[in-house]
């Protein structure tokens, strides 16, 4: 090692307090730049200071090299700036997983919560509700002439009796006569409904005692050429009662709900309620079924009610209707 020019304790102890110092300390600076300028390379800054310091101490006796005070926090700092300098940090794998997992979770509680959303309004649908149809637009009751907006169908003969409307079976009938061809009769409202308005139709009726051979019906049409034997239309919305079964038939002819009445069942009143493409039925205040209505969604609608006769010997006061009215949405 070429000999230095200064003294050689002092250096020594500078060599010594820059290694107890650390990194970027001034007594470190120092002592590389007296050494530097003497004539010592080296790349390794530390070794360069050690191997100073072990040729100056050679055959001597001085005092030992332990870290001094903030040598470890610089020397961890210096570390890290080596690293920044080495590029950015990946992501911790496990942080992926907890990012992934949260957004997971919010996708789900996003689509539960539109599900619930959406469950909620279906159920507020005016079918669904009676609270929304509550204007009543027309009414009749059976006490006397029908009401100008209410017009008979079919061949079936009808009385209005009692404020009732009932089949009025001919003197000739006799009981046991055998079968003959369905023919029905009733009435049904002249005015249309806008296929997108919400409407409910409220039947009163009463059975005296069931009958399989007069079935009474309420119906929702959309294509309104009534029979003129049996006043049925070739697409329509049908719930019946016949004897103590009620059923719901749909305009494709299938039976979509069906139930046995109880024996004691007098009769209260349905309600069918259309909006748009959706139907439902109550029976007595309790839901009966409810669903699509099958009905063409681009027609007007028509509401009305009937019986059919299916054998000569029918009853005319087995099942009767009472009244009849047509409740739109509240204006």
């Amino acid at each position: 090692m070429p000999e230095l020019d200064f003294e050689t304790d002092s250096f020594l102890e500078l060599l010594t307090d820059a290694l107890r110092a650390g990194p970027g300390s001034p007594s470190w600076h120092e002592a590389l730049q007296r050494l530097r300028s003497g004539g010592i390379e080296h790349a390794d800054e530390y070794r360069l200071l050690v191997t100073a310091r072990e040729h100056l101490e050679s055959g001597r006796s001085y005092r030992s090299i332990r870290a001094g005070t903030g040598f470890t926090q610089r020397l961890m700092s210096a570390i890290d700036e080596e690293s920044a300098r080495g590029g950015p940090r990946q992501p911790h794998t496990t942080s992926l997983i907890a990012i992934g997992a949260a957004a997971v979770m919010v996708i789900v509680l996003g689509v539960v919560g539109y599900l619930l959303w959406t469950a909620a309004q279906r159920s507020s649908t005016p079918a669904e509700n009676p609270t929304l149809l509550v204007n009543t637009v027309s009414f009749v009751d059976f006490s006397g002439d029908l009401p100008s907006d209410w017009h008979k169908i079919g061949g079936l003969p009808l009385e209005f009796v009692r404020s009732t409307m009932r089949y009025a079976p001919p003197p000739t009938t006799q009981s046991g006569n055998g079968a003959s061809s369905t023919v029905g009769g009733g009435v049904a409202w002249s005015q249309s409904i806008a296929p997108g308005e919400p409407v409910a139709f409220i039947v009163n009726l009463r059975v005296h005692h069931p009958e399989e051979n007069l079935i009474a019906q309420v119906f929702v049409t959309d294509t309104p050429d009534f029979n003129e034997e049996n006043a049925t239309t070739p697409h329509e919305l049908v719930w019946l009662i016949q004897g103590r079964q009620a059923q719901v038939i749909l305009p494709s002819g299938r039976v979509e709900a069906q139930t046995e009445l109880p024996k004691d069942y007098r009769g209260n009143f349905v309600r069918v309620a259309i909006d748009h493409d959706e139907a439902s039925v109550e029976l007595s205040g309790k839901k009966f079924w409810s669903g699509a209505s099958g009905l063409d969604p681009t027609k007007p609608r028509f509401v009305g009610v009937r019986f059919l006769r299916r054998a000569n010997d029918a009853d005319g006061d087995g099942v009767v209707f009472e009244s009849v009215r047509v409740n739109t949405r509240q204006k």
